[in-house]
């Protein structure tokens, strides 16, 4: 007489259970967890088809044939499994990316643009081509490494992605100079400062998003200070000695000359999006008056009352919630070297 078979229900528990859920975030840390769902598959057919379920719930594109080894997975049907997709840099060839059509239940992506990749910092075209293939499933979209040029004129990335994701809830993007050193050595402006006024912009980018009706969580590595704090931080402020640098690390002349007008202009923005995007309750902006260009603030609608609150994050990055390569890419190009 056979054993009893477990419920469905209770099967895929478990296989959830055995997958850390930073295994779908990171992919050194999904590599670790893969003897565990191995282990699994071979103990009946069920428990197979639940652990590799769990195990397709996310995938890492790092190469451009990636795409075609997805789709000819025999065991399971990744196109209708997979529901996040972590690209990164190699795989963004502009025919592969159609494919990302084919993914009916995606529901998370990112993708590293990483500008040391493309044949100039100006080009773009990869994101063009990418939004209009991303399905309209999607809820989670993350953009990382873009040139810090590409950040001056963002109100028409911006409303190309709201009119073909309209469903999304998170929305991250990250320019060049935010975390990746090969990138910055690609860029020629430190980080990008909108050259309007914080009323003016802050309409333009309500408008761009207004499309976004679920929208809860959105960052922006705008810098919303003065365009002189640049010449004015590398010209006459003081260097501070290596010994004291940490990521966190302040220039006390530009808190001093600009922290005040950048604050305001951060409120003006976060105050008119969060009017205007009922939905969204978090907004994130990049800093260079606290972190040195790796800082951020944090605006959140609280539960009770109006008011944002308002807080310093010590790294932009960190915001960042899903990978899409930015460690491997770094250890590709030492081994290159």
């Amino acid at each position: 007489m056979s054993p009893p078979e477990l419920p469905r229900e209770l099967v895929y528990e478990i296989a959830r259970h055995l997958i850390s859920p930073l295994a779908h975030v990171k992919y050194d840390l999904k590599k670790l967890e893969w003897p565990c769902i191995q282990s699994m598959s071979i103990s009946s057919r069920l428990f197979r088809r639940a652990a590799l379920d769990c195990w397709f719930a996310s995938i890492f594109i790092r190469e451009r044939s990636d795409w075609k080894d997805i789709e000819r997975f025999a065991p399971i049907n990744l196109l209708q499994t997979v529901s996040r997709i972590h690209i990164f840099p190699a795989a963004l060839d502009p025919q592969a990316v159609t494919r990302l059509k084919r993914y009916e239940n995606l529901k998370i992506l990112s993708v590293n643009m990483h500008v040391a990749w493309q044949e100039s910092p100006e080009n773009f075209h990869l994101v063009r081509l990418l939004v209009p293939c991303i399905p309209r499933s999607i809820i989670a979209l993350e953009i990382s490494c873009v040139s810090v040029e590409q950040f001056q004129d963002l109100e028409p990335l911006l409303a190309n992605i709201a009119g073909n994701c309209p469903s999304l809830r998170r929305l991250g993007l990250y320019s060049a100079a935010s975390d990746c050193k090969e990138c910055i050595d690609e860029t020629r402006l430190p980080f990008p400062i909108p050259t309007r006024s914080a009323g003016q912009l802050a309409d333009a980018l309500a408008q761009a998003l207004s499309n976004l009706k679920y929208i809860r969580s959105l960052s922006l590595p705008i810098h919303l200070s003065q365009e002189e704090i640049c010449i004015a931080h590398l010209t006459g402020h003081p260097i501070m000695p290596v010994n004291e640098r940490t990521p966190e690390s302040n220039c006390d002349k530009c808190v001093k000359e600009f922290g005040t007008s950048t604050h305001n202009n951060e409120k003006v923005v976060a105050e008119t999006l969060a009017q205007r995007l009922r939905s969204l309750d978090s907004i994130h902006f990049g800093s260079w008056v606290y972190g040195r260009g790796r800082g951020g603030v944090h605006f959140v609608r609280p539960p009770i009352g109006s008011e944002l609150k308002y807080q310093l994050v010590p790294s932009y990055i960190g915001t960042q919630q899903w990978d899409s390569g930015r460690v491997w890419i770094k250890t590709e190009k030492k081994n290159r070297a």
